[in-house]
């Protein structure tokens, strides 16, 4: 088996007001930042999410670092926290697009990988003797 993967980020050409920007899919970085403010702004009720509090900022926050300059410098969030909602919630939007596992999304790719995980955990099971003996993997 070969993991393959192209690193080059998904983007795509942004103009507000006249200036160019690159709009790019996100990096591990913001994933987990994203995620982690997701999890930190879960009410929680007997074990299953009820609501959510804290989170207005998840939108700008993550526009703000999936969104470069021509130069490849980043933007300030308090620049992105400045744009009018419709703007940051469509570039929202756009990222969320580029990187569907961000809501934990299937793609063909995690599909795939999913299966060859428990294909190996099969073949692991079958070596080990038998698939009822509660083998852990």
């Amino acid at each position: 088996m070969e993991l393959v993967f192209d690193l080059a980020p998904k983007s795509v050409s942004v103009v507000l007001s006249g200036v160019k920007y690159t709009l790019r899919g996100a990096d591990a970085a913001a994933g987990a930042h994203y995620n982690n403010m997701r999890l930190a702004g879960a009410r929680m009720d007997d074990g299953k999410i009820v609501g959510m509090t804290g989170v207005g900022s998840l939108e700008p926050e993550l526009v703000a670092m999936c969104l470069f300059t021509e130069d490849g410098k980043s933007i300030a969030l308090a620049t992105v926290q400045s744009w009018p909602y419709g703007v940051v919630s469509a570039l929202f939007n756009e990222v969320k697009r580029m990187s569907p596992e961000l809501d934990g999304v299937d793609t063909e790719a995690s599909i795939k990988a999913k299966i060859d995980l428990l294909e190996r955990k099969r073949a692991l099971l079958k070596n080990a003797g038998s698939a009822t003996t509660g083998t852990s993997v």
